[in-house]
C-alpha cells in the first residue's frame, strides 16, 4: 500500500528548493543505469557541476520528479559530446544526463532522462 507525505527537496549545487506532495512506495523503478556506463573516454563533460555525479554508476532511484518541477528546473546550456556520449543539460539541480552511452563491456544502452533527475538525499518536511 502507499502512502503519502511531503518532502523538502533542494539542489546540490544552486539555493533551489522544493516542497512536494509525494507518493511513497517501496521501489520506483529497477537500479539504473542496468551496467555500469564508461565515461573515462567523455571530455565534454569534465569539470561541469552534475545533479547526480555517480549517474553513470547503477544504483536505487530514490525520487521520481513529476512533469512540473522538470519544466521548472531546466534552464539554458546544453553540452553535446562526440557520437555515442550523452548531452548535458543545464538544471537547477546541476547538469542533468541525457541520451546514449556505452556501458563498460562495449554494449550500447540508452540513459534513461528519469535517471538524471534522481535526487539521492532530502529532507521530510
Amino acid at each position: 500500500m502507499s502512502e503519502m507525505t511531503s518532502l523538502f527537496v533542494s539542489s546540490r549545487t544552486s539555493d533551489t528548493s522544493y516542497t512536494l506532495n509525494a507518493i511513497v512506495t517501496p521501489r520506483v523503478t529497477v537500479d539504473l543505469p542496468i551496467k555500469k556506463c564508461s565515461v573515462s573516454t567523455w571530455t565534454h563533460f569534465k569539470d561541469v557541476s552534475l545533479a547526480d555525479p555517480n549517474f553513470h554508476i547503477p544504483g536505487r532511484i530514490d525520487l521520481l520528479l513529476g512533469a512540473e518541477v522538470f519544466m521548472d528546473s531546466i534552464q539554458n546550456g546544453k553540452i553535446s559530446g562526440p557520437a555515442n556520449t550523452p548531452t548535458f543539460q543545464n538544471s537547477k539541480f546541476g547538469r542533468t544526463v541525457h541520451g546514449t552511452s556505452e556501458m563498460q563491456s562495449n554494449q550500447q544502452i540508452q540513459v534513461p532522462s528519469t535517471a538524471s533527475f534522481v535526487i539521492t538525499s532530502c529532507a521530510i518536511a
